[in-house]
């Protein structure tokens, strides 16, 4: 097993980083089913953790299926494929459900959106009394007879992105032989198609509401260095700010531990009282930032970030998230392609799965002075310092 990345700089627990980390080798078959795992102590030895740290992330990972621990003799790889596989049948005889993405199989198999609007599929399926094989496939559609070869041994199929149907080829595969499918995207509107989606750039309209709410009406828009996901939250983050206001409260996020960044930071953090944070790693990375220039969330500045996975919850501290509903967008795949099946002509084109915003303790009111401050280095470090009128 490659060494596991374990940044302490990070506000993600570091039983989680473990237990992903641990999780990610297992499902890229870095690690084989039956292998002997390294035990408690090996792991503190070699990662410089503490005992529950490491004892929690093993009980989650058994408990997930992803290890075997066996009384007196030591803990062991799992076998998850062949317990799936083993607890599941077609829908209907010899039919599965092909899923279909552009992107890579260590996306799919390792990506937590993924993970999750799987769960939310397989949990539907059960819910409405079927079991069924989903089976990742990875489709670059070089010719027509290779979409018709990948495709062919499904009885229905769910495109994960907008990407594979605004293909010529593919969508002339499915609208020529009737095969069921359904596609699960952030945003489409095409009326011929069935569609899963969400509106994510209404998540920076939401978080803005909730800020202003609390008396907040300097906002600036956080996004991490690579984030394509974050063009469609910025444009909604123009449309709740104004323009102008937008592109100077705008801040691309590196390395906290540069002092590039922290000086860029501040710059913006000057004039805002909160921030909008484009997804959850970058939401860890500010917190350390803020940490850095010695500010407190929410005292000093509040935080919404988009995205509530897991670790937001756990981050210090919790960060009130727009929850992206990645469960409900696969178990509505699901009924969708049932629908279709039972020849139903009751199926709306478009479900649209509306976002949510969970509030935790990133939040707070707005204070005269925020918004209206300059920070000031000293003692060490950079800290917040109220403007004189």
């Amino acid at each position: 097993m490659k060494r596991i990345t374990i940044d302490h700089s990070l506000k993600v627990p570091l039983y989680f980083q473990l237990k992903e980390g641990i999780r990610r080798a297992i499902v890229r078959g870095q690690l084989n089913a039956g292998e002997r795992f390294p035990s408690e102590t090996e792991l503190i030895r070699d990662y410089g953790l503490s005992y529950p740290t490491v004892t929690r992330a093993l009980r989650e990972l058994a408990q997930e299926g992803y290890l075997h621990r066996q009384w007196g003799k030591g803990t062991f790889v799992a076998d998850f494929r062949g317990q799936a596989k083993a607890r599941t049948m077609p829908v209907l005889p010899r039919q599965t459900i092909g899923l279909l993405s552009e992107f890579g199989a260590d996306f799919l198999s390792d990506n937590v959106t993924i993970v999750e609007i799987l769960n939310g599929m397989l949990a539907q399926s059960q819910k409405m009394g079927h079991e069924i094989v989903i089976i990742p496939q990875t489709c670059f559609k070089d010719s027509f007879d290779s979409v018709t070869g990948l495709c062919d041994g499904y009885g229905a199929c769910i495109l994960l992105g907008s990407g594979i149907w605004r293909n010529r080829l593919a969508r002339e595969y499915f609208t020529a032989n009737g095969k069921p499918f359904v596609i699960v995207c952030c945003e489409l509107n095409d009326p011929s198609a069935f569609v899963i989606n969400i509106r994510e750039e209404q998540a920076p309209t939401m978080a803005v509401e909730h800020l202003r709410g609390k008396g907040h009406e300097r906002i600036a828009f956080v996004t991490g260095d690579g984030n394509w996901g974050s063009s469609l939250q910025y444009r909604g983050f123009c449309a709740a700010m104004g323009m102008e206001l937008a592109k100077r409260h705008t801040l691309v996020l590196g390395d906290p531990r540069d002092a590039a960044v922290q000086e860029r930071a501040a710059a913006v953090l000057r004039e805002v009282s909160a921030l909008y944070v484009a997804d959850p790693m970058t939401a860890s990375r500010m917190l350390d930032v803020l940490k850095r220039l010695g500010l407190r969330v929410p005292g000093d500045i509040s935080m919404v970030s988009f995205d509530n996975v897991s670790g937001c919850a756990s981050l210090s501290p919790p960060v009130t998230s727009i929850a992206y509903p990645r469960h409900a967008m696969g178990a509505q795949a699901i009924e969708v392609l049932m629908a279709q099946l039972e020849s139903r002509d009751d199926i709306p084109r478009t479900t649209t799965i509306e976002l949510a915003l969970i509030e935790r303790e990133s939040v707070g009111p707005c204070a005269r002075s925020q918004g209206c401050h300059r920070l000031t280095k000293g003692a060490g470090r950079v800290r917040r310092k109220p403007q004189r009128r």
